[in-house]
This record gives C-alpha cells, sequence and structure tokens, in this order.
C-alpha cells in the first residue's frame, strides 16, 4: 500500500501565525518552532519541546507595536527618567514606579523629559515657614524688624502703659510677607493711644487707635509689594 502522508498547514515564515483554526485543527511554523491549534475560541501556540512558548506576541506602548519572531524573544522592562522598575523573582512580579528624590518635603516638578525635586517656595522664597518673635515689656515706639527672608514675623509689647508709636517695619520685606502685632494692655481701667505710620494700610478692617483695658489685641498684615504696604487684614481682641 502506497505511503501515504498527512499534512497540515504550515509555514516557514518566521513570525507567521494562522489567522483562525477550527476546533481540532493544527498548524506548525516550522521555522519559530510553534504549534498552533484551537480551543474553540482562540488560537494557542505551544512551542517546540512541548512546553508552553515563553515569548510574547504584540506590546503596544501606545505609539509603537513590539512584535516577538522567535519563541526564545524576551521583553526587557528598564527603568529611566525617574521610573524605577523592581522584579521580584520568588513573587515573579515586576513593580513600576516613581521613586521619591530629593528631600522630604520637596515637590516634583516635570522637564518635559525627567522630573526632577525642589523646594517648595514660600512669599520671601524660603522652603520652609519661619516665625520669629521679638516683645518688649512695654514702650513708647515699636519698630518691627522683618529681615530679608521673608519669614513670619511675631513681634509686639507684653505690658503696655503708654501711648504708643507703630512705625515703618525695618529689613526688606517680601511680597505676601505676614506681620501679626501683638499689644497686651496692662491697665485695668484705661486704654492707651497707637499711633501707626503711613505704611500701615486698612484692607477690610480697621486700623485700632486705642488698647482695650487688659486685653490682648492681635493686628495681622500682610506686605504688598505693589502698594509697597503694610495691608492689615486682620484684628483681633482677645482676653
Amino acid at each position: 500500500m502506497a505511503n501515504t502522508s498527512v499534512l497540515i498547514k504550515r509555514s516557514s515564515v518566521t513570525g507567521r501565525t494562522p489567522s483562525s483554526l477550527v476546533l481540532g485543527e493544527l498548524a506548525i511554523n516550522y521555522t519559530d518552532g510553534k504549534l498552533f491549534y484551537s480551543n474553540g475560541t482562540n488560537v494557542l501556540s505551544i512551542s517546540g519541546g512541548g512546553s508552553s512558548s515563553s515569548s510574547f506576541s504584540t506590546i503596544s506602548d501606545g505609539t509603537n507595536l513590539i512584535v516577538a519572531t522567535t519563541p526564545t524573544n524576551t521583553l526587557l522592562i528598564s527603568g529611566s527618567n525617574g521610573i524605577r522598575v523592581l522584579g521580584d523573582g520568588t513573587a515573579k512580579s515586576i513593580t513600576i514606579g516613581l521613586p521619591a528624590p530629593g528631600a522630604s518635603g520637596n515637590v516634583l516638578t516635570s522637564t518635559g523629559s525627567t522630573w526632577q525635586s525642589s523646594a517648595v517656595s514660600g512669599g520671601g522664597g524660603s522652603s520652609t515657614v519661619t516665625i520669629s518673635p521679638a516683645f518688649v515689656a512695654a514702650t513708647s515706639t515699636l519698630t518691627p524688624a522683618v529681615g530679608t527672608t521673608g519669614a513670619q514675623i511675631l513681634t509686639g509689647v507684653t505690658t503696655q502703659n503708654q501711648l504708643i508709636n507703630i512705625l515703618t517695619p525695618t529689613g526688606t520685606p517680601q511680597e505676601g510677607q505676614k506681620l501679626v502685632i501683638r499689644i497686651k494692655d496692662s491697665a485695668p481701667a484705661v486704654g492707651w493711644g497707637i499711633i501707626w505710620s503711613a505704611s500701615y494700610t486698612a484692607i477690610g478692617c480697621y486700623l485700632p487707635g486705642i488698647t482695650v483695658p487688659s486685653k490682648t489685641m492681635y493686628i495681622g498684615c500682610m506686605y504688598n509689594s505693589g502698594t509697597t504696604s503694610w495691608d492689615v487684614v486682620s484684628v483681633t481682641i482677645g482676653f
């Protein structure tokens, strides 16, 4: 009897796969060493030796299509531009993430091609909020010293017992810098007059003209570089 060979669909073109197979139908790419079969829904493949293929098929990064052409093709995922890739051979996992470069409290900004860590800039260019307190017991003139760094300033009088002139602050104020003046009246029954320098401007409140007997007063100011003035934005009388 004549020797009859049964031939299945086949190809010698690297990377070629059958577009469709019916259930029970086989196809082979003998250049790639792949045997293809259908599970009734999809076309699957096994590599030479009977083990499942370890190659990838196609991957798209959104722009470029990456195609596997042989069973030994591997996909290498590497970090760059600040992206970190960690592989765990035991857990068989890959973690892709963005590490936290720079100092604690910094912010990340994009350069267009990578990320850089930068300190947070405040009103005076300071990366941290610094409050500089300075008080006197009693005085006829109060001249706040605001320095040059843009630090928040807390100044005032702890036991005021006379008329007080509040003069223009010394130093180089920064846009948006905050100045808080605290005045504690020491007399139980008499309030003391307050005279303000023209560098202070009331915004939505008032410039207090007298202290309140035995009470503490807070006057909140913010520097306005456009008008080179200290805008008084809040006045609070405590106890």
